[in-house]
């Protein structure tokens, strides 16, 4: 069991933003975890595993929830559609925090690992699993750009994945969009070079 906390740099301030079994849109939630501020600071993403009040039939499901930085207003923006589905993980914004781009887990799906984009304002949901394939293999790590419309993913293989990138969009109907195809960054070295979870900071100069 886990929950999500907010802490000043100084070690100051702990705030508990979740709490185990509280009832998100009438569903406990469960398990909370890799939590991700949206650019504006004003939202977090994180996933958790939901669970209905029926002791009787217990039924578990995977969601992303969003709510506000102190930790209310939370409500679940998706629901992996199959129970026995794998986790979530990668959880990134993208720039203007209007989308969420993350990989998935799906046990009925070829492949199962999956890479998707998920609409904040209303939950919609666009598959770029194949935008992402690198030599007919599904990406393992993905991060999105805090300063432009840039995706760096790890393509999956033995001994560590080369690393590539990718352009989106945001159409002026507020669509996202892939741009164009991947191109690789740096490639995997035999006994040296290995490239992994990709992570971008974004540090303000004063």
């Amino acid at each position: 069991e886990g929950n999500i906390f907010t802490i000043n740099l100084d070690g100051t301030n702990v705030k508990q933003l979740t709490q185990n079994k509280e009832l998100v849109d009438g569903i406990e939630l469960w398990y909370q975890a890799v939590p991700s501020f949206s650019p504006n600071g004003q939202l977090i993403a994180f996933k958790g595993t939901m669970r209905t009040q029926d002791p009787g039939s217990y039924w578990w499901g995977r969601s992303i929830i969003v709510m506000d930085a102190n930790g209310s207003h939370k409500r679940i923006l998706y629901n992996e559609p199959d129970a026995n589905s794998g986790d979530y993980k990668d959880i990134s914004w993208t720039r203007d925090g209007k989308f969420l781009v993350l990989l998935t887990t799906e046990s009925f799906s070829t492949p199962k690992n999956r890479a998707k984009v998920i609409r904040v304002e209303d939950g919609h949901v666009i598959d770029i699993t194949q935008d992402l394939l690198v030599d007919g293999l599904h990406t393992t790590n993905l991060c999105v750009s805090p300063v432009c419309n840039t995706i760096l993913f790890n393509k999956y293989q033995p001994g560590g994945g080369d690393l590539h990138q990718i352009s989106y969009e945001i159409t002026e109907e507020g669509d996202f969009q892939i741009v164009g195809n991947w191109k690789m960054k740096c490639k995997v070295q035999s006994g040296g070079l290995q490239f992994g979870a990709p992570r971008w900071q974004h540090y303000i100069e004063k």
